[in-house]
């Protein structure tokens, strides 16, 4: 069997074929991905490691929680600062297959090997992970617009796109481009390919036409623009990522729990972010059908997923950087030829950590070790579980509950930090993370699971906590409690009303407490 691997950046939920418990939005124009999850293995609730780009990447991209790769930033790159992992596309290579990457796949520059920067790397080959993941040069596109961060999004017309295409547009052909050169030595050698599409990252940049499937009468405003109730201070990031674009910084947006952006403006990033993704959508046609045109769809597994979710007001927030469920929750899917033909649905727990041991149990029938909980030296093992089971019982449950963190600066010391989002902060002043470096005793770590309880009810629980990085083994203390939260989906699915003082202390806290712990553990720390 080959491998393509579509990954998207940013992307909650927002699909026809896929749930966003607690928002609201229009009918969506994605048919080829609608089309997709009707032949595939649909993650209804896929949860990933951490909510930015490339932490969640390396999670994945490694099968391994952030616990125990401790990339926290947009800089550190997991080979230099814990150990030289391997990752899927590698695994493919060792194993003879042909494999190429394109877009964003690794976050680019030094957090996936750059050899330049002001931390040494001897280890690093270049970007992208280099030579260790693939077997063939690296395509990037060139984005043609000098947006400069002035505008949050862009509409370009026909007269543009035709004559300079967007940068997902050129990853899409060099994708079907790619496909059709395999497709002339298929008797020869496997292939694995991974495409990366920028969008609907910011800027959410798109051709015009696609602002016509979203008529402005059509797009609301979400009914929780409101932080959760009794929420802990650090739950909470200002946005920055959003409030760092010109049109949107003249708004003079603090930020602050509660204040959001003007309705208009509001009402003109989800138009534009919902455009962004029904672009995405086309072009992962474009992908899907090469495969088709020159005969490789049946030996082709297609794994799709996106990197996080991302919010559009609600919360009053924007960007993701949070441990809540709008930004935590991504779409997965896989499309096995001959086992998932057709579609299965299923609303169990899973990880995008179980993304790697499910590709080569797929397309290689391997089992991949999982990782002690006390080694952190291991070059190939995974956290994760094959979602194969999944398949043929898609009510019986794989895993306890999932596992994301997210970490900010200490309360006592660093309250200015609390709530500076990690990709704002890394654009000015690229970074190791206190949480790696220990510096000011470390950092405050928000852990998370969504799980079940009695009842059947899904629920999301997470502890913010000290984490002294390497002063303590990089583990956390649990004793050092900066806040709380527990959130019961059957009542609340946005996650709108932080219900702990209603179960502190009791049977139910005790228990998921210790479910959290013991998950932690098994991670990495």
């Amino acid at each position: 069997m080959n491998v393509l691997l579509l990954s998207v950046d940013d992307l909650r939920p927002q699909l026809n074929c896929t749930d966003a418990p607690g928002t609201i939005r229009p009918p969506m124009h994605t048919p080829n991905l609608d089309a997709f999850s009707k032949q595939s293995l649909v993650l209804l609730r896929s949860q990933v490691a951490m909510a930015t780009c490339s932490p969640s990447r390396t999670a994945m991209l490694t099968g391994r929680h952030v616990g125990r790769t401790h990339v926290w930033d947009l800089y550190s790159y997991f080979r230099n600062v814990t150990g030289n992992y391997t990752t899927i596309p590698q695994y493919f290579k060792e194993k003879g297959f042909l494999t190429k990457g394109m877009g964003k796949i690794f976050h680019p520059g030094s957090a996936s090997g750059s050899t330049t920067g002001p931390y040494p790397c001897d280890i690093c080959q270049g970007e992208d992970d280099g030579n260790y993941s693939w077997s063939e040069p690296y395509f990037h596109a060139i984005e043609p617009l000098d947006n400069e961060k002035e505008h949050s999004w862009l509409a370009v017309p026909a007269e543009i796109t035709d004559k300079t295409p967007l940068q997902d547009t050129q990853i899409a052909n060099e994708a079907v481009r790619s496909i059709e050169e395999f497709s002339i030595q298929k008797e020869k050698q496997n292939f694995f390919l991974a495409v990366g599409f920028h969008k609907p990252h910011l800027p959410f940049v798109f051709p015009e036409r696609f602002l016509d499937y979203y008529p402005e009468s059509e797009i609301g405003l979400p009914d929780n623009n409101y932080a959760p109730y009794d929420m802990p201070k650090l739950a909470w990031q200002n946005f920055g990522e959003t409030r760092s674009y010109s049109d949107i910084a003249k708004l003079n947006a603090t930020g602050a729990p509660n204040t959001s952006l003007p309705d208009s403006k509001i009402l003109e990033l989800r138009r534009a972010y919902y455009s962004a993704v029904s672009y995405t959508d086309d072009n992962i046609g474009q992908v899907l059908n090469a495969l088709e045109k020159h005969d490789l769809a049946d030996n082709t597994i297609v794994v799709f997923w996106g990197d996080h979710g991302w919010t559009l007001g609600e919360h009053s927030e924007f960007d993701k950087h949070t441990n809540w469920d709008i930004a935590t929750h991504a779409p997965v899917m896989f499309r096995v030829p001959g086992l998932t033909d057709n579609g299965v649905r299923t609303y169990e727990v899973t990880e995008t950590v179980d993304i790697f041991p499910s590709i080569i149990d797929f397309a290689l029938n391997e089992t991949l070790e999982s990782c002690s909980s006390m080694n952190n030296n291991e070059q190939t093992c995974t956290d994760g579980i094959s979602v194969r089971s999944l398949i043929e019982h898609p009510n019986v449950a794989l895993k306890t509950s999932a596992l994301s963190a997210y970490n900010r600066g200490i309360p006592k010391k660093l309250l200015s930090e609390a709530s500076t989002t990690t990709e704002a902060a890394a654009a000015k002043t690229p970074k190791m993370s206190n949480c790696l470096l220990g510096n000011n005793e470390g950092c405050a770590m928000g852990y998370s699971i969504l799980t079940h309880v009695e009842g059947g009810h899904e629920v999301r629980y997470t502890e913010w906590v000290h984490y002294p990085g390497s002063s303590n083994d990089f583990k956390p203390v649990w004793t050092t409690n900066y806040g709380t939260e527990f959130y019961n989906h059957t009542e609340s699915p946005g996650e709108n009303v932080n219900r702990f003082r209603w179960i502190e202390n009791t049977e139910i806290h005790r228990m998921l407490s210790k479910r959290l712990h013991d998950k932690v553990a098994l991670s990495g720390g």
